[in-house]
């Protein structure tokens, strides 16, 4: 690794293109208000897939052990576990 300092990257200028952003090697273009709200997140989970979803961790839970830890501890040790074992 040399001893030289690092250029700093200069900051997003516009280029010659109307409507177009260039920041070192990135080239982004500025879209209307039409082309964001096409590509919004669309809602797909329902009651049904959330609930599916909730007896899957149930039922991982059962072989996983973390039913055994909450019975045998309660909830602020398995919690307490949990936060040290993420950490």
């Amino acid at each position: 690794m040399s001893d030289k300092p690092q250029a700093i990257a200069p900051k997003a200028q516009p280029s010659a293109a109307a409507g177009t952003v260039t920041s070192g090697a990135a080239t982004y273009a500025q879209v209307g208000d039409d082309y964001l709200a096409q590509r919004r997140l669309q809602k797909s989970a329902g009651w049904v897939l959330l609930w599916a979803l909730g007896v899957g961790a149930v039922i991982s839970g059962d072989f996983f052990g973390w039913n055994y830890g909450l019975a045998a501890g309660g909830c602020g040790d398995a919690r307490r576990a949990g936060g040290f074992c993420t950490t």
